[in-house]
């Protein structure tokens, strides 16, 4: 796929910020709280094509956590699509993205939280190669059987 001058990324954030903006332009005097929402993430080193990869990233906010998505993409690809993140434990959120194809070289991705106040925190953009000639490594030795749901819908707030 080619290459566009706005992804969906962009665009989700471009329809957050104006959300945002609408909402606190009503607030009238009083000000809005700056998102405290934390997240962290290791990144993996590198992935084996043909295998699905398994994500982690802690999220805090004293305010609560509604939602956590990790938005990908293969490096050629012009749009982000996401897979929702679960609670594995507290404050521990896991994802599973679908097995890259021999094709895919690098995949991008991000994690977006939104808060108990529904304010939208997202995190820099990720670079993850592919290095066939390794071994595969523990954290992308994930279950084949299942599917996974892969969605493009803007969240809902």
């Amino acid at each position: 796929m080619k290459r566009f001058g706005s992804s969906i990324f962009t665009q989700i954030l471009a329809i957050l910020m104006s959300v945002s903006l609408m909402i606190s332009l009503n607030a009238g005097s009083v000000p809005a709280r700056e998102p405290e929402t934390e997240i962290r993430h290791d990144p993996p080193d590198y992935f084996v094509s043909g295998k699905r990869i398994r994500l982690e990233a802690a999220v805090r906010d004293e305010a609560g956590v509604n939602l956590v998505r990790c938005y990908f993409r293969a490096a050629e690809e012009a749009d982000y699509v996401f897979v929702e993140m679960t609670s594995a434990q507290t404050g521990i959120y896991k994802g599973i993205l679908p097995s890259p194809g021999k094709e895919t070289r690098t995949i991008e991705y991000l994690f977006l939280a939104v808060n108990g106040e529904e304010q939208v925190v997202s995190t820099q953009e990720y670079e993850l190669r592919r290095e066939d000639e390794k071994d595969v490594p523990a954290w992308q030795q994930v279950s084949s059987e299942g599917n996974i749901q892969v969605s493009t819908e803007l969240p809902k707030m």
